[in-house]
């Protein structure tokens, strides 16, 4: 994620960027970042052929870290990163609807 979202993604959820430290912010990245990576897994999952979903579940289920898994994903689904912004912007403006401000990434 670029700091232009990162620090946008604090902005919208009411926090003020400049007023957090490092830590925070990365805590608070963290967490979306889960959130964001949980909603591009499932929108993969509805791409990938079945032979390509049990590949994946051996990659799961033998331990593989985000990159491993992100490594293999960016080969098979061609739209990988156009996935991930549309999954960001989504629970950005999720987010923002939700306090009642709304607003496009």
């Amino acid at each position: 994620m670029d700091n232009n979202t990162a620090t946008s993604i604090i902005s919208a959820l009411g926090l003020d960027p400049t007023t957090m430290t490092p830590e925070m912010q990365q805590e608070v990245l963290g967490r979306v970042g889960t959130l964001v990576y949980q909603a591009v897994l499932i929108r993969v999952m509805e791409v990938l052929s079945d032979e390509d979903v049990a590949e994946f579940e051996k990659l799961i289920d033998g331990g593989a870290d985000q990159d491993k898994i992100f490594d293999f994903l960016k080969v098979k689904v061609l739209n990988l990163d156009e996935l991930i912004r549309e999954e960001a912007a989504k629970f950005k403006n999720e987010t923002m609807s939700t306090m009642g401000t709304e607003q496009t990434l």
